[in-house]
């Protein structure tokens, strides 16, 4: 009898030893997603990743405060990650880690904090007539404070303004040489990024160009423009109807002539497929594209 009490109390204390142990080598890596536009947490994560980037832990915020834990039992380096719907901002996004047990926040038990910075507003500058845009068209964003940020188009013509706290924002696109269409848009952020309404559109696009002669500029070249479109357009028409050129074109849509320095222009084109035909009043000139 004596003999079992003895053994029952050997493995107890083994075992309080063991678990000892365990939780000395349990470090927690906790915190909170905060937010003064939010008030339910719950679809926003908080992963760890290893340093090559595989992930080492999912967590997932409380809904009501934004608090969350994650435990880790090995020593190392990893990033800490905030994962929240796209477009959301937050400061920092990422925190490198190097866990040692001893002077890293998650083994001093320090909190490690995301803060909410706002909502994105998403949008795309279209060409008239097409179902994508520009590159390089300047969108300025007017907030209900009355601060004004601005960013460029880019591929297809889409845009992204990040980091906005809740409110109506002004939206308007700008071009130092083509022809826009609708000043502003309005657009409401409320509790989730936002996409701009269709109504940003490049209605047209200058054509500039050079008119030569053996390298040499030569200005009073009148140069006509040809479209099979009806569209209206916006540039100087013939005065009078011209002499044909050739039989395969209708009557020139605009005329321009080239300057001192051999340039001519074109202004606000929408997209479609033209025909450009010079002619010079000098009999003895000829160009070549």
């Amino acid at each position: 009898m004596q003999i079992r009490v003895l053994l029952t109390s050997f493995f107890l204390c083994v075992s309080v030893c063991l678990f000892c142990t365990a939780q000395d080598d349990l470090v927690g890596c906790g915190g909170f997603v905060r937010s003064d536009y939010l008030s339910n947490f719950s679809r926003i994560k908080v992963n760890l990743y290893t340093k090559s980037g595989a992930v080492k832990y999912r967590s997932e915020c409380a809904p009501n405060n934004g608090y969350f834990l994650i435990p880790l039992y090995d020593k190392g380096e990893y990033v800490l990650k905030v994962e929240p719907p796209e477009g959301w901002t937050f400061e920092p996004s990422e925190v490198a880690l190097t866990v040692d047990g001893k002077t890293d926040l998650c083994s001093r038990g320090v909190d490690i904090n995301f803060n909410h910075i706002g909502f994105s507003i998403y949008g795309q500058v279209y060409s008239t007539g097409c179902d994508s845009g520009p590159s390089g068209v300047t969108v300025s964003v007017t907030g209900p404070d009355g601060h004004s940020s601005q960013t460029e188009t880019v591929e297809e013509g889409r845009f992204t303004v990040p980091g906005l706290a809740p409110g109506v924002y002004s939206i308007a696109a700008s071009h130092p040489l083509w022809k826009m269409g609708q000043d502003v848009v309005k657009v409401e952020v409320e509790g989730d990024s936002a996409s701009v309404p269709s109504g940003l559109t490049v209605l047209g696009y200058d054509v500039t160009g050079h008119v030569q002669s053996a390298g040499t500029p030569v200005a009073g070249v009148q140069l006509l423009l040809y479209s099979d479109s009806q569209t209206e357009l916006d540039c100087p028409a013939p005065p009078s109807s011209p002499s044909p050129v050739t039989s395969d074109l209708d009557q020139p849509r605009c005329v321009t002539l080239s300057q001192d320095d051999g340039v001519f222009s074109f202004p606000a084109l929408p997209p479609g497929r033209y025909t450009l035909v010079w002619r010079s009043f000098a009999c003895s000139t000829r160009f070549s594209k």
